[in-house]
């Protein structure tokens, strides 16, 4: 538990950091950390729910926090190398590499937090499709707004 804790607590002092999504570079994330909380607000809330109520893993919140949060640093530091070889004449490859990758990245990061457990990995594939379908629609929306 105080390893839980302790986790916790670095994963908070690392928002700035942390992005849901493979998409932009971490210094845009950075001036963005409001829309950052609550894409990992919302993928943590999507984590907990979808893995209790449709595919029967159990899972704490505290610990969906966690595995979350772990994802998406993992994730923001991959990504500011990915987004440094794409121009903005190939946006739309790189939004979809991007997807891919945050997909299959983050699932295998969730898989590290339950080798234990028996038949979850396409359980949690299924978990890291919906939830980065839906911080990706979050961010577009986001996106979308703060332009116009």
């Amino acid at each position: 538990m105080k390893r839980l804790l302790l986790g916790l607590a670095l994963s908070l002092l690392l928002i700035p950091f942390i992005s849901a999504d493979l998409i932009v570079p971490v210094g845009w994330r950075i001036l963005n950390t409001t829309i950052i909380v609550g894409i990992i607000i919302i993928e943590t809330i999507l984590f907990w729910l979808l893995s209790i109520k449709f595919f029967k893993i159990k899972v704490g919140f505290w610990k969906s926090l966690l595995v979350v949060a772990i994802a998406n640093i993992v994730i923001s530091f991959i990504g500011y190398f990915v987004s440094m070889s794409f121009s903005i004449n190939k946006l739309i490859y790189f939004i979809l590499i991007a997807f891919i990758l945050s997909v299959v990245i983050e699932w295998g990061i969730y898989l590290l937090f339950f080798l234990n457990r028996k038949n979850v990995k396409k359980k949690l594939f299924y978990v890291s499709l919906i939830v980065n379908i839906v911080s990706y629609i979050l961010f577009y929306v986001c996106n979308v707004y703060i332009l116009f």
